[in-house]
């Protein structure tokens, strides 16, 4: 990164080169050649500049920007969502929780009819994290302790068996470093703000899908991926706003990149969602 706002182009190039030679390959060896950037990457204000350096490491086409349309498409690419609505003549809601932005659609047919995107996500939830251990227990943690603390504890409700974890960090009073335990009652309280949020999300695009795709909503369910999809009883929260069955993709991690694959298999057939370069 070079700020908060602006990636910095030519590290990215080297990286990628570094991975090609890491392969044994070269850019004139990939038959289809593209380049999906999705995430926080697609959002900054210099990604044209990105797309431009890696557009000769790339072949042919280069997508660019993935808001919630291209993102959305890629997660229910990723997680077979589009074409178990195509095989099944029904619609499918998506909602992907990355670390930057949260995406819902409905999916019909193997296309999008509506779609929602909110800039609250994983992210979002580990700053929350350091934001209540600093106020809470006067207790200053880096972003990576309170991811790790996130991964640990993270839960929208009572668990069967509570969870603890031990965090260490700099005492705002003494300067010095000072060890407490956390329990996931910690995190429901810190994360409420922000899931009750993205449940009203939910609750938003199924107020405005028309009525007959919202009735195939309710037989055929709702699917969670993304990094966020793995918050302990997120599902079970959403089922019991919408009365609508959710259920968590297999990996959740790696849905988008599954998408983005399928979609680079078979680029002439996804041109609709690149842009040529």
């Amino acid at each position: 990164l070079r700020s908060a706002t602006e990636i910095d182009a030519e590290a990215v190039k080297r990286i990628v080169r570094e991975e090609y030679q890491a392969a044994g390959m070269t850019p004139e060896m990939l038959r289809t050649g593209a380049v999906i950037i999705t995430g926080e990457t697609a959002r900054k204000e210099n990604a044209n500049e990105v797309l431009e350096a890696l557009s000769d490491l790339a072949g042919d086409f280069v997508v660019a920007t993935a808001g919630p349309d291209l993102e959305s498409v890629l997660s229910a690419r990723g997680a077979g969502t589009d074409a178990l609505s195509k095989e099944k003549r029904t619609a499918i809601a998506n909602v992907d929780i990355g670390g930057g932005t949260t995406d819902i659609a409905v999916i019909t047919l193997g296309s999008m009819a509506c779609s929602t995107s909110l800039k609250l996500a994983g992210d979002a939830l580990t700053a929350a994290v350091q934001r209540f251990v600093q106020e809470k227990y006067q207790i200053v943690v880096g972003e990576n302790m309170a991811e790790r603390i996130k991964i640990a504890l993270g839960s929208v409700a009572p668990l069967p068996v509570p969870l603890s974890f031990e965090v260490s960090g700099k005492d705002l009073a003494t300067a010095s470093p000072r060890t407490i335990a956390l329990s996931d009652t910690d995190t429901r309280e810190a994360f409420q703000p922000i899931t009750e949020k993205l449940v009203s999300a939910v609750m938003g695009i199924l107020e405005v899908t028309p009525p007959e795709l919202g009735a195939d909503i309710m037989r055929q369910g709702m699917l969670l991926t993304g990094g966020g999809a793995l918050l302990r009883g997120f599902a079970d929260r959403i089922t019991k706003a919408t009365r609508i069955p959710v259920y968590v993709d297999s990996d959740p991690l790696t849905t988008v990149l599954r998408g983005a694959g399928i979609t680079l298999d078979d680029p002439e057939k996804y041109r609709d969602l690149l842009i040529e370069c």
